[in-house]
């Protein structure tokens, strides 16, 4: 969505302050931060056999606090000292509760990565920070990393009228789990039937929308939708490109609540892909119901429009 840039809104972050850069790491891995002026090393000396992403986390605070309905582009550099198959960058409001936005990224040991993305603004998310999530290292003897050039800028969006119209949606529910799925014109419904009294997880349960859109590698994209639940409904939404496991990352830990909640999602796929969204349902209850609606794909032009795709169910 490459819009009209503004100015830096991070000019006045520190790299050598105790209050822009902080990080936390779970039990098992030994970690170092180094701080100066123009950049942050940060040290991975030992790691265990389990390493998942987001076992250590470096935060770093823009000290911006985004505005709804405001684009706003993060960049950043990154390089390590040696090559890593996966790394992933989440912004969120309070440190804990991340909002995905980059999944199943690469550093090659010596070259500088940039990392670019867009953010929808939301004004209740608090200050927007940055969190990278490094824990995966490639090997126990972890990894050095140093992340500079670190700028927000915000993006003026433009939309176009075309609209396309599709429809597909399927629920598919596993060992104890049973629903029901009922569309209208715009949204569908899953309701749940059957609910083990103990186990309950939110992949057992899942709705498919297969949105027809073909997402390009490289191109940024905006998703927006509106679900609702019953009593607080838990879920947790994935992109998926085809086939009942290939999540590519999303947003977790979300409630639908009666009066309605609207998602956004930003993302930039690495391949091209025929992009399914699924919504994970099974943390739920017995008769409790879970609703989508109003799905929206945009796409970024070179001439800063964004082409919109309706969807009905």
């Amino acid at each position: 969505m490459d819009g009209t840039r503004g100015d830096n809104l991070t000019a006045d972050l520190k790299y050598d302050s105790v209050g822009s850069f902080s990080f936390n790491a779970d039990e098992g891995y030994v970690t170092h931060l180094e701080k100066s002026a123009d950049s942050v090393l940060y040290a991975i000396s030992q790691a265990p056999d389990g390493r998942n992403p987001w076992n250590v986390k470096l935060n770093v605070r823009t000290g911006v606090f985004p505005k709804s309905g405001v684009g706003y582009r993060v960049k950043f550099d990154i390089e390590a000292t040696q090559n890593q198959q996966l790394f992933e960058v989440f912004y969120d409001g309070n440190r804990e509760a991340g909002f995905g936005q980059l999944f199943d990224q690469r550093l090659v040991a010596g070259q500088k990565k940039t990392v670019s993305y867009i953010v929808n603004g939301n004004s209740g998310l608090g200050e927007l920070v940055i969190q990278i999530r490094l824990g995966k290292t490639d090997g126990k003897a972890g990894n050095i990393y140093k992340i500079s050039n670190v700028t927000m800028e915000e993006v003026k969006f433009g939309y176009a009228p075309n609209q396309i119209t599709r429809s597909t949606s399927e629920l598919w529910t596993h060992e104890d789990y049973a629903g029901t799925l009922s569309t209208t014109a715009t949204s569908a419904t899953v309701r749940m039937t059957t609910v083990p009294a103990q186990g309950k997880e939110a992949w057992k349960t899942k709705l498919f929308v297969e949105t027809g859109a073909k997402l390009q590698a490289g191109q940024k994209y905006r998703i927006t939708l509106t679900t609702s639940g019953s009593e607080g409904m838990p879920y947790e939404v994935c992109l998926n490109h085809g086939g009942e496991e290939k999540g590519l990352g999303g947003i977790f830990g979300l409630s639908a609540m009666a009066d309605g909640d609207t998602i956004t999602y930003v993302t930039t796929p690495d391949k091209d892909i025929d992009l399914v969204l699924q919504f994970s349902l099974g943390n739920a209850w017995t008769g409790g119901s879970f609703t989508v609606r109003n799905i929206k794909v945009e796409k970024a032009g070179a001439s800063s429009t964004v082409s919109n795709v309706t969807y009905t169910f």
